[in-house]
């Protein structure tokens, strides 16, 4: 797999956020009322850090936004779901053991909008719910048994240009236990 050049994207968040204006008003593109549909691929996790991990299956997630309050501040403020799955492999060197771990995500998220520039919806927000963990490690290996419902949080950052009134390409950062660059496609109803 290749490495992706991590200095791109800053690059295409720069020239995405030069392409509006700086006299957007608040609630152009999230409002009180909209519901937005995320779906995206991840990449990275930081969960699982070391050499010995291989992604199988990237973080496929759907998100959802609904705008519930412009009344706490210059922006908006959503709440909705974030439900994610992925798959990773690992093996040790100079063993037989070749593991795979499953995780399916399902929390709420709460976020906060702030439009800067016109078509261009900047957010940032926190995932709170539960990581659902299945595994092939025997009971009785040396390496631990992870099977399980474990607490999982995020925070995160995101980013979104309109095409559309109602279609949009997005990516967002997170820190904590999902991918950590997921980019993708927003649907605005």
């Amino acid at each position: 797999m290749k490495k992706i050049n991590l200095t791109f994207f800053p690059v295409l968040a720069l020239l995405v956020l030069t392409m509006g204006t700086a006299n957007a008003k608040k609630g152009d593109i999230f409002s009180v009322g909209d519901n937005n549909l995320n779906i995206q691929l991840g990449a990275g996790n930081n969960w699982y850090y070391d050499n010995y991990y291989h992604t199988s299956l990237p973080q496929l997630s759907v998100s959802y936004d609904y705008g519930l309050r412009d009344d706490w501040g210059p922006g908006v403020f959503g709440i909705g779901a974030f439900v994610s799955l992925c798959s990773y492999r690992y093996s040790y060197p100079h063993t037989d053991n070749d593991y795979r771990v499953s995780e399916f995500n399902l929390a709420g998220r709460s976020t906060y909008h702030y439009q800067f520039f016109d078509r261009v919806d900047t957010y940032g927000g926190i995932v709170l719910g539960l990581k659902f963990k299945t595994d092939n490690i025997p009971e009785n290996d040396i390496y631990d048994n992870e099977e399980g419902i474990w607490p999982m949080g995020a925070i995160l950052a995101g980013i979104k240009y309109y095409f559309t009134d109602n279609f949009s390409v997005m990516s967002e950062l997170y820190a904590g236990q999902v991918a950590f660059f997921n980019i993708g496609i927003g649907l605005k109803f």
